[in-house]
């Protein structure tokens, strides 16, 4: 590119020594921007703040065009070891992280990841519908327990039908399976599955296919077509139980980082909880803060 600068009569030539440096400088200023590199960010872990993370994302990308934002799911304590290791810029976990996450890991403790709460979540209980039209609509706390340590094993100890109950879980990677232990007071020896499936879509199918199945989910994997939510004490699952925390099995959502978030991954976490991101969370049927 030729710059040609004109001189008015009677005017120094130093003056325009500066123009010709700011304009110089303009121009590659410009070009830099234009010419940036694209930075990749990971997101990774748990299968219930997946639809989130993934929305958010799409989102995320349309504003800002020189950030890719690359989501995975495997499970809570996939996402909080893949961030301690570097696998993932950002783990996604439906619980807390604990020190147990870290065995096997050096040079990493627990009190180097961060903890962002980006949303909360009800876990609901999910019947096959044929179980839930025979007359199961509610179960107590206890009768849930009961259920998931296989002391009530017939749906006719809970007012259904006589028929054996085919129990549907999470496999011991998830943040829900180690929820609802917390939560009910079960730990992986006391939780009796016929099934552990390592998402919410697969426990959703299987209690599909099961006439006489139950299975726990995220709130925003109820289908009340062909799997039900019952109500635990009487209480339903929806948003407005869950934020007033009338919901029995309620809990938050996390992002983790390693160390305090910095560049493109606190853009992301901050545009999740923006406005438009918390937006996203209720789009996806969980529970904006």
């Amino acid at each position: 590119m030729v710059i040609s600068i004109k001189y008015e009569k009677g005017k120094t030539k130093m003056l325009a020594i500066p123009l010709l440096v700011c304009l110089i400088a303009t121009l590659l200023l410009s070009g830099c921007t234009q010419n940036a590199s694209k930075t990749t960010i990971s997101c990774g872990g748990s299968t219930t703040v997946q639809p989130i993370a993934d929305a958010c994302a799409q989102a995320f990308m349309a504003q800002y065009s020189n950030v890719t934002v690359q989501v995975y799911g495997g499970g809570s304590a996939v996402g909080i070891k893949g961030v301690a290791q570097g696998t993932y810029t950002i783990g996604d976990a439906s619980r807390a992280a604990k020190q147990s996450d870290f065995t096997g890991i050096t040079g990493v403790n627990l009190t180097d990841l961060v903890q962002t709460k980006i949303a909360l979540d009800g876990i609901a209980i999910i019947v096959s519908k044929a179980v839930y039209d025979a007359g199961v609509t509610n179960l107590s706390k206890s009768q849930l327990k009961g259920i998931y340590n296989n002391t009530i094993n017939n749906w006719k100890q809970v007012g259904g039908p006589d028929e054996a109950i085919f129990v549907v879980g999470r496999d011991s990677s998830s943040g829900t399976y180690t929820s609802i232990n917390d939560m009910l007071g079960l730990n992986s020896t006391t939780q009796k599955l016929d099934k552990a499936a390592s998402e919410n879509a697969q426990v959703k199918s299987s209690v599909v296919g099961q006439d006489n199945s139950i299975g726990y989910v995220g709130l925003g994997f109820v289908d009340n077509t062909t799997t039900p939510a019952v109500r635990i004490n009487g209480i339903y699952p929806d948003i407005r139980t869950v934020k007033d925390n009338t919901y029995p099995l309620s809990r938050a959502l996390f992002m983790y980082t390693k160390g305090p978030a910095t560049g493109a991954a606190k853009i992301f976490i901050d545009f999740v909880l923006s406005p438009p991101g918390q937006q996203i969370v209720a789009q996806e049927e969980f529970v904006p803060l």
